[in-house]
């Protein structure tokens, strides 16, 4: 069995929350505005790559819809790339077709990436969708260019934070096309003009929440029956962590639409953060029955399940995201977690290092891979098998690699503490040891290791002190724990510790 007491049960779960898209001319002069440059990877549906005129006709209607943003708001956006896409054919949906894109196109280095999908695809009343955690827009292709401009801005805006309106005219309208930024619209984009494109931001940076809320908040008392400003209230309240207020938007967003999949989910982040997993649970259940097979609420249903202790369903939750979106790095990272609480250490070395491939630099995850190592090295071990020497040369490492990203991590200094022991290296050990319980006081698999190692070197008040410690912070420490320090009492008549 591997040392648990030694290494800790539970390892870094790395949480990422599902931030739904909502999703979803009054324009202002731009002379003055500063100019911000994004960069946009297209792909177009390889049945419309097969003439160089088509190919060159949407790059002009991409680039006129661009224009646009560049005069209103001072943001240019850039082709950085036009490739070719093969969607899913048994896309049935818009949000299938944007899985389906999803999945097959990566970034590169890009802002935002927009694929076009071919008139085959039938999206019913919509011609477009997007996903502003994921920084995706799809949109089908149009005969009308100037139908096809109008949705291709529509989506850039949803990025922007900009939500459907009831608003004759206006580019956000749901009630038919129009092709102007209303004055409600060009407000929410220029305020968040600057907003950061990486996977998982938060709709509007934190120094501009509360703008945004003054903003949105004063459109409901106007226009009381648009249902995506109270959806996009909760998410801006949730981040704010305003729990409380949060729910109520939900609750008027869902009273409105009870098939609210963005209120749903940002229910499920809630309880997620409220550490009420039955409940994030069923709020994400309940979110991808509305909207299936997208991956981040896959993913974080997978965290409740593994905060619950359902690793096999986590696991299953962790695999679906991951299909949706193969480059899901923390999908992979967390999926590690779960594989070590069940055992599986090839499995979770394996995740680890796909993880590592996708997201080279996060410590959390050179941790997992080097506690797996530690795991696979500490089981061979006591099977009486060959313990490789690499095997633990590596979670060394691993751990010195993590910590030099994040010095301030107790349970990674914990575990280099662990391994330099088992490598023969017990100054180096204390050390790290030492490190950790300096860091995080109350971590007991630390003081374990420190009265364990002082009990070996006969320094029995040091290792008295750290048992005390133990039993200070949890008196209902393992057996084993209780045991070591009842025959620590026998054996040397100290009295510092009291064992019920």
């Amino acid at each position: 069995m591997p040392d648990w007491d030694r290494m800790g049960k539970y390892p870094f779960l790395i949480s990422v929350f599902f931030l739904t898209a909502v999703l979803v001319q009054s324009a202002l002069p731009s002379e003055d505005l500063p100019l911000r440059t994004l960069n946009i990877r297209v792909a177009v549906d390889g049945n419309l790559m097969t003439g160089d005129d088509l190919r060159a006709e949407i790059g002009r209607v991409l680039r006129d819809a661009f224009f646009a943003f560049k005069t209103s708001f001072g943001i240019q956006i850039r082709i950085k790339e036009m490739t070719s896409w093969d969607p899913d054919p048994d896309s049935d949906s818009p949000n299938a077709l944007l899985r389906s894109l999803e999945k097959e196109v990566a970034h590169e280095g890009s802002d935002i990436v927009l694929g076009v999908a071919s008139p085959q695809y039938h999206l019913g009343d919509r011609q477009g969708v997007s996903c502003s955690c994921l920084n995706y827009i799809l949109v089908r292709y149009l005969a009308s260019r100037k139908n096809l401009e109008f949705v291709i801005q529509h989506e850039i805006c949803h990025l922007f934070g900009a939500v459907d309106l009831r608003e004759k005219g206006s580019i956000m309208s749901g009630q038919g096309l129009g092709y102007g930024f209303d004055g409600f619209t060009s407000q929410v984009v220029l305020l968040n003009k600057n907003r950061p494109f990486y996977p998982a931001s938060p709709v509007f940076a934190a120094e501009k929440r509360d703008e945004a809320i003054s903003l949105f908040a004063g459109r409901t008392a106007s226009n009381p029956g648009e249902e995506q400003l109270y959806a996009m209230l909760a998410l801006l309240y949730f981040e704010k962590g305003d729990y409380a207020s949060a729910s109520e938007h939900c609750a008027s967003c869902l009273a409105i639409n009870p098939e609210s999949s963005s209120a749903n989910a940002t229910l499920g982040h809630i309880h997620l953060a409220q550490r009420d997993m039955d409940g994030a649970i069923s709020d994400y259940r309940k979110a991808l029955a509305l909207q299936p097979g997208f991956s981040i609420p896959h993913y974080n249903l997978g965290i409740a399940l593994f905060e619950k202790g359902e690793t096999g369903q986590a696991i299953a939750e962790f695999q679906e995201a991951i299909g949706a979106k193969p480059d899901h790095a923390q999908a992979y990272a967390n999926m590690a977690s779960a594989y070590i609480k069940e055992g599986e250490y090839d499995l979770s070395i394996q995740a680890s290092r796909t993880a590592l491939e996708l997201t080279a630099h996060l410590p959390e995850v050179m941790y997992v891979l080097a506690l797996g190592l530690m795991l696979k090295w500490e089981a061979l071990r006591y099977s009486d098998r060959d313990a490789p020497a690499e095997i633990l040369e590596e979670a060394i490492s691993r751990c010195q690699k993590s910590i030099s990203l994040k010095p301030d991590a107790p349970e990674t200094h914990n575990l280099l503490g662990t391994a330099y022991d088992y490598a023969g290296k017990p100054d180096l050990a204390e050390a790290e040891f030492l490190t950790a319980v300096g860091l995080k006081p109350e971590l007991t698999t630390a003081h374990f290791n420190l009265a364990l190692m002082y009990f070996k070197k006969k320094q029995y008040e040091k290792s008295a002190h750290h048992l005390g410690r133990i039993l200070e912070i949890n008196p209902n420490a393992g057996l084993g724990l209780k045991i070591m320090a009842a025959v620590f009492e026998k054996t040397r008549k100290y009295k510092v510790l009291k064992v019920k």
